[in-house]
């Protein structure tokens, strides 16, 4: 399996800009892009590709029997939907393809750093012995490591000016912005009355800790235009 290593000198800060900046750019040019709630999507009917042709047949049979279609779902506006939905799947395909390419270069990254972490962390063990400074820090990392203790970073996404609630969130641990939107997070209202700390900022592509005891916490997307994307673990 090759190293990505060589390649990542490539990848430099202002590249990270201009990418994030495309990306927020193709937003703008499909203003109505939405999200869907999980109840959302599990109520709505899918068509998926099994259906793309009987719509297409319905299509054209509206076409050869117009007076038989309501006047609520007129002809034109259903065939401009199925284009638009033609040139969704053309963009999603593009883009789902690009996005597995960033996932898997990334889901091998972090092999690598955890194989190498795991060599450094056997090279600390064996130096402890001798150095109390270094057991302190191991017994820290071990702890970090230890099974059970929280999840790997977990992806929520929020409409703009949208709100979200998540709770057994792990505290100490970083809330990490991913996208162009800047974010705030206070701990939720059950936990208000016991934690008078206030909203904390996290500007784009940086990340917060958060706070001992805010195991539930409200995020706010303070963009009016931009849907935010964060990563957060969670306690197991």
């Amino acid at each position: 399996m090759p190293s990505i290593f060589s390649f990542s000198g490539d990848v430099t800060d202002a590249n990270v800009e201009v990418i994030l900046t495309k990306l927020n750019d193709m937003g703008v040019l499909l203003p109505f892009l939405l999200l869907l709630s999980t109840e959302d999507k599990k109520r709505i009917q899918k068509m998926g590709t099994k259906f793309e042709g009987y719509v297409e047949e319905i299509n054209q049979a509206a076409i050869a029997f117009p007076d038989a279609i309501p006047p609520a779902n007129p002809q034109e506006e259903f065939e401009e939907k199925i284009a638009l939905y033609h040139k969704l799947t053309l963009i999603w395909n593009a883009v789902g393809s690009f996005y597995q390419q960033v996932g898997d270069t990334r889901l091998l990254l972090g092999s690598e750093l955890l194989g190498t972490g795991n060599v450094y962390y056997k090279a600390f063990k064996s130096s402890a012995k001798s150095n109390t400074a270094m057991a302190n820090t191991l017994a820290i990392l071990a702890n970090i490591f230890k099974k059970g203790t929280y999840t790997m970073p977990v992806i929520h996404n929020i409409a703009s000016s949208g709100v979200l609630t998540i709770k057994n969130v792990a505290t100490g641990t970083q809330l990490v912005n991913k996208g162009m939107a800047i974010v705030s997070f206070k701990a939720s209202s059950e936990l208000t009355s016991k934690l008078k700390e206030p909203s904390v900022i996290v500007d784009p592509m940086s990340s917060a800790t958060i706070p001992k005891g805010w195991t539930s916490i409200e995020l706010t997307n303070l963009s009016s235009t931009n849907a935010a994307t964060i990563s957060i673990r969670m306690k197991k």
